[in-house]
C-alpha cells in the first residue's frame, strides 16, 4: 500500500476547524471519502469543568455567538471517536496552544483503538498542500502509552487549576490569567492614534510568530479591558475593531 493510499484509508483526528477544512480539501481533490474528526472547542481558553461554565464564560467575554453548540460539540466528538474503525492518526503541534490542549484532552481520554500521532513543527491548520500532509504523515509514530499517561496527568492538573487561559511556555502548556498578553498589546501602543486591528495583528504576526498562543478574539477583548483600566484611550466605531484607533492612556 502506498503512503497516499494509507493516508486516505486512515481516520484523521485534529483539534482546529481550519485543519479539518484543509484535510477535507485534500480528500476532495482526489475524490476520496473524507475521514476527519475535529474537536471544535478551543480548550486553550475558558474553564474546563463543565459546559455551562464554559458557555457562560465565553458569552461574558466575547458576546453573543452560538457558543453552546460549539462547546457541546465536544461530547459529539468523543462519541464519534468511539466509532472509529481501522487506522487512526492524531495530529497536533506544540507550536499551537489550541492544538496542544486538544491533544492533552485526547491523552486524558484515550480510545481503546491503537493509533498513530503526528507531532508537527507547525500549527496543523497551516498545513497546506497534499504533499505537505503526506510528508508529516510519513513521520507519524505509534502512540506511546507512557507519554500519554504523563500528558493525561498534565491535563488533569490544568483542569483542576481551571484557569481562563492556557498558553505554551518552554514547550509545556501552563495555566495563565486572562491578562497574560496585556503587556504585548501595550507594547504596540504609541502616544498617537494607531489602528487597534493593527496592534492585534502585530502581536499575532510578531510575538506569536513562533508559537501561536491565541487568536484575535481574546486579544481584542483585552484591548477593551485595557481601555476600561485607563491604560489605553480610543476613538472610532466600537462595533468594528477595524474602525477603532487607540493610543497610550492619558490617565
Amino acid at each position: 500500500m502506498t503512503l497516499e493510499e494509507q493516508f486516505f484509508k486512515t481516520t484523521h483526528v485534529v483539534f482546529a476547524r481550519s485543519a479539518a477544512a484543509s484535510l477535507r480539501q485534500q480528500h476532495t481533490k482526489l475524490g476520496a471519502a473524507p475521514k476527519v474528526l475535529c474537536l471544535h472547542d478551543n480548550l486553550s481558553m475558558g474553564p474546563l469543568f463543565n459546559s455551562p461554565d464554559r458557555v457562560s464564560w465565553f458569552t461574558e467575554m466575547f458576546g453573543d455567538h452560538p457558543w453552546r453548540e460549539e462547546i457541546e460539540q465536544r461530547n459529539v466528538f468523543w462519541n464519534e471517536v468511539t466509532s472509529i474503525v481501522g487506522e487512526c492518526c492524531v495530529w497536533f503541534s506544540r507550536k499551537s496552544s489550541s492544538d496542544y490542549c486538544g491533544y492533552l484532552e485526547w491523552a486524558a481520554h484515550p480510545p481503546s483503538i491503537g493509533h498513530q500521532v503526528v507531532d508537527a513543527e507547525m500549527p496543523i491548520g497551516l498545513i497546506g498542500p497534499l504533499s505537505q500532509w503526506l510528508e508529516y504523515f510519513a513521520q507519524a509514530k505509534q502512540a506511546d502509552e507512557g507519554q500519554q499517561s504523563v500528558d493525561a496527568q498534565t491535563w488533569g492538573r490544568l483542569t483542576v487549576e481551571n484557569a481562563p487561559v492556557r498558553k505554551i511556555e518552554n514547550g509545556k502548556v501552563v495555566s495563565a490569567p486572562s491578562d497574560c498578553f496585556d503587556d504585548l498589546l501595550l507594547a504596540k501602543a504609541i502616544p498617537g492614534w494607531k489602528s487597534a486591528a493593527l496592534m492585534v495583528g502585530e502581536v499575532l504576526a510578531n510575538d506569536f510568530e513562533d508559537i501561536h498562543q491565541t487568536g484575535d478574539l481574546l486579544l481584542v477583548n483585552r484591548l477593551w479591558a485595557l481601555v476600561d483600566a485607563g491604560k489605553l484611550d480610543w476613538q472610532g466605531d466600537e462595533t468594528s475593531i477595524r474602525s477603532v484607533q487607540m493610543r497610550i492612556g492619558k490617565v
